[in-house]
């Protein structure tokens, strides 16, 4: 209950500092606020202070503030009155301040220290691209494409951004030889969809080893323990954590006969799979392996040149990433909601750390960059259409077609985040 407390009062706070910076830069410039909400629906609160009624709502998801638009008003504090550089100054004020704040948050979390996952290829899919190229167990990639990197968050960055194209990724090793990776065909649908399997990179956070067992579970009552570790599963050789679960989540109803090690010695158990959701569950967690990460702690002046370069290259991503899903070259379920943020933060909410600091910082920067797109109802937009009306000589766009625009890119948003959330729901059941 406290962390979904704190999430709400998290994600409600980023909403705060942006709509405060369109509210200050607004008072600076002496347009008048009439509204400024934190949350969207029914008014909880309300307080009047100076010419702006302050409001808290129900729905914690979101929030505004509401300049004064009054047609046929020549009044200074009047906003459809301003100059068209005040008003993009108010506009870009509430992305900035989240640029700003996510850059800083960056900064502390490589200060502090970040997890990151080594670029090893702890075991290839099968078939899959990585595989077909001659990628195998425990390559090290250390470029794609000539560029260094040195995670492997870079590495499948990479590789997202080149899905669909005709020309051959090229991913050296460590014992520099080059390999040739096909990206053109990769078939990416359905909610349950894994991205990092479909490339061929197996989950490297995890081993064979079970780390516990839930009790009155189907692998409890057969008799695993933790420490045991999975070798085969119906007489199918088993090499990482994913394909065992993979194995597992396919047989719900089924009996699956698991072949292990434990204390050098090798058993043989039957267990009957449960049904969870139409997939399949016995009850066992996987052993960290601790091999494939690493803290990455920098000094101050690599930790500010770090934390502009992560933002930057968040941006660069997400603008190919747009750009291929209006292709149809990659899925809407790529995009990551709510649910699946808060799950995000779930599962970096052991302690106060560099990691939950990184993610705060990486959720301001994706407001900035999302907000800064030209979609209807958005920052973007706004700035668009008041750019639009100075070099066209126009003084301003009717309000009607401005509410149309709106409600346009009201609709059009909440269709995607319900889409978006079917997906985040489907991985987390998973």
């Amino acid at each position: 209950m406290l962390f979904y407390l704190l999430m709400v009062l998290g994600l409600n706070l980023i909403i705060l500092i942006h709509e405060l910076g369109h509210y200050l830069v607004a008072k600076q410039f002496g347009i008048k606020t009439e509204i400024f909400a934190v949350g969207l629906g029914r008014t909880l609160y309300s307080k009047q202070l100076d010419s702006t009624l302050f409001r808290i709502n129900l729905i914690p998801l979101g929030g505004y503030v509401s300049l004064k638009t009054q047609l046929g008003n020549d009044d200074d504090d009047n906003y459809l009155n301003a100059s068209w550089s005040t008003k993009c100054l108010i506009l870009l004020a509430g992305p900035m301040v989240n640029a700003c704040v996510g850059i800083a948050l960056l900064f502390l979390s490589f200060q502090i220290g970040v997890t990151v996952f080594e670029p090893v290829i702890q075991q290839t899919t099968f078939n899959s691209p990585l595989h077909q190229a001659g990628i195998r167990s425990n390559d090290r990639i250390t470029q794609v494409n000539g560029k260094q990197i040195s995670t492997l968050n870079q590495l499948v960055s990479q590789l997202i951004i080149h899905i669909g194209d005709d020309q051959p990724v090229v991913l050296t090793t460590q014992a520099s030889t080059e390999h040739s990776v096909d990206l053109s065909n990769i078939a990416l649908s359905g909610p349950n969809k894994n991205l990092m399997s479909a490339l061929g990179i197996n989950n490297p956070a995890y081993t064979k080893q079970i780390s516990s067992v839930i009790a009155d579970s189907p692998a409890a009552e057969a008799g695993l323990q933790p420490g045991d570790t999975i070798v085969r599963i119906n007489n199918q050789p088993l090499f990482t954590w994913d394909e065992i679960l993979s194995v597992i989540q396919a047989s719900p109803n089924q009996t699956l006969t698991i072949e292990l090690t434990r204390d050098e010695a090798t058993r043989v158990y039957s267990v009957s799979v449960a049904d969870n959701h139409s997939q399949g569950f016995i009850g066992i967690t996987p052993m960290i392996n601790e091999s494939m990460f690493s803290l990455e702690q920098l000094n101050f002046a690599d930790s500010a040149f770090k934390s502009i370069e992560e933002s930057l290259d968040y941006i660069y991503f997400n603008s190919i990433v747009i750009s291929k899903l209006i292709t149809g070259q990659l899925p809407i379920s790529i995009f990551m909601g709510p649910i699946g943020i808060i799950n995000l933060f779930y599962n970096n909410f052991n302690e106060f750390s560099g990691d939950l600091l990184y993610l705060i910082g990486m959720l301001n920067i994706a407001l900035f960059y999302f907000n800064m797109l030209p979609i209807p109802c958005l920052d973007g937009s706004l700035i668009l259409l008041a750019t639009i009306e100075r070099l066209v000589g126009r003084k301003k766009f009717s309000i009607r077609f401005q509410n149309l625009l709106l409600e346009i890119g009201t609709i059009a948003i909440i269709f995607l985040a319900i889409q978006i959330a079917i997906y985040d729901l489907a991985a987390l059941l998973s």
